[in-house]
């Protein structure tokens, strides 16, 4: 009996997640429990404290936003049930090789088996996921989140029912909670969901939208208890949006830029009023210096698209880690415009619009802070996505004319 097109795609995409979480767990042992990076040692204190206090704080006493909540409550969970931090970076893999399945899900909707079981291939082969899952950091649950939010409600024939809705509203809240740039994401689906079906998508917009912001607001009741007034997810906004826009930024200093004089001036100031001063600070910047801002957000969107960032882990960043990084992503980007580009031969479909859109429109708005290639990690999935869908058609068109030969 052969077997169907269907079934050999689900046997490649699930022998992909399974490789992927057995790999992961070896590269789990084999990194041992030692932490290479001072973010991962804030995200783990956080969980550490949440599990042994009971809230949600940095020096154990006060309390704090100062980190989205949503990937230290994931840690804490595997705390909690006695994990080390070895075992912490496996529920990472068995987030990774979870994202292989749902972007097989994705793709293969859209392009046919054969599209997805490529999606899957790729993502196992493409090294940053698997980099990336080995660290404690919330971009490979990020990944799996909002790929089963596209999943949720990546339906062309007709748009979300109710409970789709709330399904895919509350998947969303979780994951603007565990990465606040998201929200972008949750308007761009939404208008899609309009553009797509009209009139009939607005009571399954309402209802994610209310369900997205009953749980940001349970959060945010908790920031106003705390700290006297509404915070939106966490206070590390202020920051950021002044690493990426002060006069000592540079398109690719990421973290890597010295705001130690802004730092000493916020030193007496609480946790939500240095978030304010370090934002008032980068707006100020960029109001009496705009053509020098624009230039840089100019320069910062075209950062978005590169296969390389400076680390401000000088031992991590190494050239070979830099060539296998343009050796995968570089095509993947390329073949992702050939296939914007073939549009007419082959018309994009509007599930594929969706993953054109998030993926491309997402750098304005990154840009607005600094763009990071960790930061685009969920993003990259739906690149993949593109370039099997594509891949898919030049393998058919070119197996039906060896055929017709």
């Amino acid at each position: 009996m052969k077997t169907s097109p269907e079934r050999k795609a689900a046997l490649v995409a699930g022998a992909a997640a399974a490789i992927a979480l057995v790999g992961g767990v070896v590269y789990s042992f084999m990194l041992g429990p030692e932490l290479r990076y001072y973010d991962e040692m804030d995200y783990l204190g956080l969980a550490q404290r949440l599990v042994e206090l009971g809230h949600y704080t940095q020096d154990g006493i006060a309390p704090t936003a100062s980190r989205p909540p949503g990937y230290p409550a994931f840690l804490a969970i595997g705390i909690a049930l006695g994990a080390g931090t070895q075992t912490l970076r496996i529920m990472n893999f068995v987030c990774l090789a979870a994202s292989i399945l749902l972007l097989y899900r994705l793709t293969g909707r859209i392009g046919g088996p054969l599209a997805g079981a490529i999606a899957a291939a790729l993502a196992l082969s493409y090294p940053l996921f698997f980099y990336a899952a080995g660290t404690l950091y919330p971009q490979t649950l990020a990944s799996t989140l909002f790929l089963l939010a596209l999943v949720i409600v990546d339906r062309t024939d007709h748009p979300p029912d109710l409970v789709r809705a709330s399904g895919a509203g509350l998947v969303f809240g979780v994951l603007i909670l565990t990465v606040p740039t998201f929200v972008f994401s949750f308007v761009i689906v939404g208008l899609w969901l309009v553009l797509t079906h009209r009139s009939r998508a607005l009571p399954a917009c309402a209802t994610g939208l209310a369900v997205v912001l009953l749980v940001l607001g349970s959060w945010q009741l908790r920031n106003y208890q705390k700290f006297g007034e509404f915070v939106f997810v966490s206070t590390n906004s202020g920051v950021n949006l002044l690493l990426g826009n002060s006069e000592k930024t540079r398109s690719d200093s990421g973290v890597n830029v010295d705001i130690s004089h802004f730092r000493e001036a916020s030193s007496g100031l609480s946790e939500v009023e240095r978030n304010r001063f370090f934002r008032d600070a980068a707006l100020h910047w960029m109001a009496e210096n705009p053509g020098s801002a624009a230039k840089l957000y100019v320069a910062k969107w075209l950062h978005y698209f590169s296969y390389r960032d400076k680390l401000a882990t000088e031992s991590e960043a190494t050239g070979t880690r830099e060539l296998l990084m343009l050796a995968t992503y570089g095509p993947l980007f390329a073949l992702t415009l050939f296939r914007i580009g073939f549009r007419r031969r082959l018309p994009i479909r509007p599930e594929e619009r969706l993953l054109i859109a998030l993926f491309f429109l997402n750098s304005f708005f990154l840009a607005l802070f600094f763009t990071r290639i960790r930061f685009r990690i969920p993003l990259d999935y739906l690149l993949i996505a593109v370039a099997a869908i594509f891949l898919s058609f030049v393998l058919r068109r070119a197996r039906a004319r060896f055929d017709i030969s």
